[in-house]
């Protein structure tokens, strides 16, 4: 039922996993709190760090501003939404304006 997914989990011992033929597979071991994936990029919220890194083909690029305690991020058009736990915020991040 699950074959294929790919999923995050945040605190020690986290990351992004994938369940693969009745088995689990560790993908990489960053506390990972959310993923967001969208035409040519994927976006990670790495917890532990209070950093988002968004991913394309080109390469990859970590953010960090100001939140603290990520919960979750969901990409958009010009950056991304990140909720920021510590803080009580959803805040939206343009990549080209750090805004």
């Amino acid at each position: 039922m699950f074959d294929g997914i790919i999923f995050s989990a945040p605190n020690q011992g986290g990351g992004v996993f994938s369940c693969r033929n009745d088995a689990i597979i560790c993908l990489d071991d960053r506390p990972t709190c959310g993923l967001s994936l969208a035409p040519g990029k994927l976006a990670r919220a790495v917890q532990a760090e209070d950093a988002v890194v968004l991913t394309t083909a080109e390469g990859g690029q970590e953010y960090r501003g100001p939140w603290a305690d990520i919960h979750d991020v969901l990409l958009t058009e010009q950056g991304f939404y990140l909720v920021s736990t510590e803080t009580s915020e959803v805040l939206r991040w343009d990549v080209a304006k750090k805004l």
